[in-house]
């Protein structure tokens, strides 16, 4: 009777992290899923353990009297909604999102305890930058997920990762209140007239970018630039980076806030102003909305990351988006900065690395890659010309390829879960990290529907799916954002290159298909 008993819990436990379905004897696929599963649970506890000592810290000065000023208060509270939420995606990512309602009621815990702290707070209280030294995961509720996982990045983990500040969300808060107060960036609700939402954030953007930053703000922002320059010539140049509480998390916002790039001293309060008000483009007050994200949790840091003078870049993933049960790491590569392969203006060289580390095989499709983005002498970049001897060349040679594969497996096992990873290399081939974050929902089988009729002929077929499935209606020719406000229900959206603005429009699409 017990082994039946003890048995069925077993079987109710494969079934609660996804390793026990009806279909498919595939040991490999089970196995590497097993894995992954593994690396969550392990989050799960070592955040469990993490948020345990932070209250035995805790209940250690209470009862030793011991004086507790406000500044550790809410350094540890923080820390402890941090490890919390961990927690929390991770049982989530392990049930395959069978428990929305704890992460319901984390958020409303995570609300009040954050009132609480801010009860009394004054200025002194608040810390407006941050240099990459101090942060860790723990602290995302100060610097957001993009920073914070950098600082986990360089510092607990020793990879490579530029230089870099955190403007923190006290920095955001405090900008709000010089311009004018909160009330003043509310954005009309869902479903007001045409044109009304394009309005308010043409207003709101207006705003952020004729107030000036706080004196004391400011002076905070430029101390902590000359911190990076210690003094060598010349002073380095940054991008300016968002780095909001929930992106680069199980949301991404990849694209919906701006980031600058090349910046040098006389720009960074202006590059930082550009971030702030992009917070409110049109595109971006969507997404929240269709995440669920009320307006009154957003807020916003900012990353100065000291910039790489990029040989090449591009992005990287711990796993095959459409394939993951390739078992191989999926690299994509393009000369000078990222943008030029993040924003689609080249098609990508394109390697694919075993994950079994060493001499592990690698499979490069060079393509021929015309131009490049590259940072100009004064500030902000520009595109150029590729030499002609470098435009189909690979950018990678195959070792430089595995020891990249290496770090994104490496950023999964400890994350707990596949990674989608923006790197650069210099010209003296030193690799470095500049973003990690969750990939977007890896599908473990791509899901496919018979939706095309009968009578279907075929026009045209190849390209790169970035997600799997299929989709059919009428063809709408997006020739401008405007444009996307009379797309049809169910249409399929055609354009020639991908945007984040997009986003509007993606509710009424059945595909996206993008040249």
């Amino acid at each position: 009777m017990l082994v039946k008993k003890a048995w069925r819990h077993f079987l109710d436990f494969l079934e609660l992290v996804g390793l026990r379905r009806e279909s498919s004897g595939d040991y490999g696929r089970r196995l590497k899923l097993l894995k992954l599963r593994y690396y969550q649970f392990r989050d799960l506890l070592t955040a469990n353990n993490e948020l345990l000592e932070i209250i035995a810290e805790f209940e250690e000065r209470l009862l030793s009297d011991a004086r507790m000023g406000m500044q550790y208060v809410r350094s540890r509270a923080l820390s402890a909604l941090t490890s919390t939420h961990r927690m929390v995606d991770s049982l989530n990512a392990l049930s395959q999102g069978r428990y929305p309602a704890v992460t319901r009621a984390f958020e409303k815990i995570q609300l009040r305890i954050s009132a609480s702290l801010t009860l009394g707070e004054t200025p002194g209280d608040r810390v407006w930058v941050l240099p990459i030294s101090e942060l860790s995961r723990q602290s995302a509720p100060l610097v957001g997920n993009k920073m914070a996982v950098l600082g986990e990045l360089r510092n607990r983990l020793a990879m490579p990762v530029p230089d870099a500040v955190a403007i923190t969300t006290h920095a955001h808060r405090r900008f709000l209140e010089a311009a004018g107060g909160a009330d003043v960036f509310a954005p009309p609700g869902p479903g007001g007239p045409s044109g009304e939402l394009e309005a308010f954030s043409r207003r709101a953007r207006e705003v952020i970018l004729g107030t000036a930053v706080p004196e004391e703000l400011a002076a905070a922002i430029t101390a902590a630039y000359r911190g990076l320059s210690r003094g060598t010539l010349p002073p380095p140049r940054v991008s300016v980076r968002s780095s909001a509480l929930k992106e680069d998390s199980e949301i991404s916002f990849a694209g919906q806030y701006a980031t600058v790039l090349n910046v040098e001293a006389p720009g960074l309060l202006d590059a930082y102003k550009t971030v702030l008000a992009s917070i409110y483009e049109p595109q971006a007050v969507e997404y929240r909305r269709s995440m669920g994200i009320d307006e009154s949790d957003v807020a916003v840091a900012a990353g100065c990351v000291v910039m790489v003078d990029a040989l090449c870049s591009g992005v990287a993933f711990s796993r095959h988006p459409v394939d993951p049960g390739s078992d191989r790491v999926l690299i994509h590569a393009g000369w000078g900065l990222g943008p030029s392969i993040v924003a689609g203006k080249v098609d990508p060289d394109v390697y694919l690395v075993d994950r079994g580390g060493g001499r592990a095989p690698v499979t490069c499709s060079p393509a021929r890659k015309p131009v490049r983005i590259v940072g100009l002498a004064g500030q902000g970049v520009a595109e150029e010309p590729v030499p002609a001897d470098m435009q189909d060349r690979p950018c990678l040679e195959t070792d430089e390829a595995r020891a990249l594969a290496e770090m994104c497996v490496r950023l999964e096992e400890h994350f707990g879960e596949a990674q989608d990873v923006e790197w650069a290399m210099d010209r003296d081939h030193r690799i470095c990290l500049l973003q990690s974050r969750p990939l977007t929902r890896v599908h473990e089988e791509a899901e496919t529907r018979d939706v095309f009729p009968a009578d279907a002929r075929l026009l045209l077929e190849g390209g790169t799916p970035a997600v799997p499935g299929a989709g059919s209606g009428p063809v709408f020719l997006a020739e401008s954002v405007e444009s996307l406000d009379r797309l049809p229900q169910g249409g399929v959206l055609v354009a020639a290159k991908s945007s984040p603005k997009y986003v509007r429009a993606m509710k009424r699409a059945s595909a996206i298909v993008t040249d």
